[in-house]
């Protein structure tokens, strides 16, 4: 198993128990930072799960067209499709997990900074 995939699979082990924790506490998401931190886990599971696949949703290639490609290892069983969903997946869910930690910084700056009230 290659390093980032070992990674991706601790994240998303990693974000499933942030959500297990969120709806054990007895607020639930009626808080603004459990909602922020559970969207950022959600697609942090995502993202994650596409990573940690690696090239297993890629398309079987014959030989000489792996010889032409810069990095071909790895298990391809995929085929065009599911290839694009990883891509899409990955595309939409490593933006949207950086854009709810700027929301987390965000809120803790207004809550320490202004005296905003975290619930």
């Amino acid at each position: 198993m290659y390093l980032y995939q070992l990674t991706a699979t601790l994240s998303a082990i990693s974000s499933v128990l942030i959500i297990y924790v969120i709806f054990r506490t007895e607020t639930k998401l009626s808080s603004t930072y459990y909602r922020i931190m559970f969207a950022m886990s959600i697609y942090d599971i995502l993202g994650s799960t596409a990573f940690a696949l690696g090239s297993l949703p890629s398309p079987s290639l014959s030989e000489e067209q792996l010889s032409k490609l810069f990095f071909s290892g790895g298990l391809r069983l995929g085929n065009e499709y599911t290839c694009k969903a990883q891509g899409f997946i990955s595309s939409v869910s490593v933006p949207a997990v950086y854009s709810y930690n700027v929301s987390l910084c965000l809120y803790y700056a207004c809550a320490i900074a202004f005296q905003i009230d975290r619930e």
